[in-house]
């Protein structure tokens, strides 16, 4: 069919025959193949349903971007408000972040409800990793972002980690109130940071 379309988009003339009937063999899942035909009227819908379909995949895929580009502005702006040293990091948030199915939020938010933006924190965690009892160092703060966004993804329960005693997470105390409504308020003012 390939080369049907390239014949047929460089305006080579068929036969009547040709025009009204041509076949093509498509492979089938599991192996093996069938024979469609199309006829020059079904060929031409196929190929404008396959190019509106493209464009309205990439232009999808561009709107994705540009708002995973304004989420990226907004934190890095709400970061640098509040004198934060992740302000720069916001790229490295957004890699790690799609790496394990979050967002760029998270790690901001939940940085303000463990330690103030990273102003008050050492070793680059700014996330409370480890606990009290077993807090834990980074040798920068690409590090940190790694291991804070893999902590996310290793005890989210949606993956397959289950509580034990109403414990979500080990070495970690457990998110309850007033943390989540702190952090979840976190989210929304970054949201509402105001980016073109």
């Amino acid at each position: 069919m390939a080369e049907g379309m390239k014949l047929y988009e460089a305006g080579v003339r068929y036969t009547k025959e040709e025009a009204d009937a041509r076949s093509v063999e498509v492979p089938l899942e599991g192996g093996g193949s069938e024979q469609l035909v199309f006829t020059t009227e079904e060929m031409e819908q196929r190929k404008w349903a396959w190019v509106y379909g493209e464009l309205e995949r990439q232009g999808a895929e561009r709107m994705k971007e540009q708002e995973r580009a304004r989420a990226r502005e907004r934190t890095r702006l709400w970061l640098e408000h509040i004198g934060s040293p992740l302000a720069p990091y916001t790229d490295v948030m957004q890699r790690e972040a799609d790496r394990v199915g979050s967002n760029v939020y998270m790690c901001a938010a939940v940085s303000m409800a463990e330690s103030s933006g990273a102003l008050a924190c050492h070793g680059c965690n700014a996330w409370g990793l480890g606990g009290a009892t077993n807090y834990r160092t980074f040798g920068s703060w690409e590090d940190g972002i790694a291991a804070f966004y893999q902590f996310l993804y290793d005890w989210d329960i949606s993956n397959g980690y289950s509580a034990v005693d109403g414990h979500t997470t080990p070495n970690y105390c457990e998110p309850n109130e007033p943390w989540m409504t702190n952090v979840d308020q976190t989210v929304r003012d970054i949201q509402a940071v105001n980016v073109p």
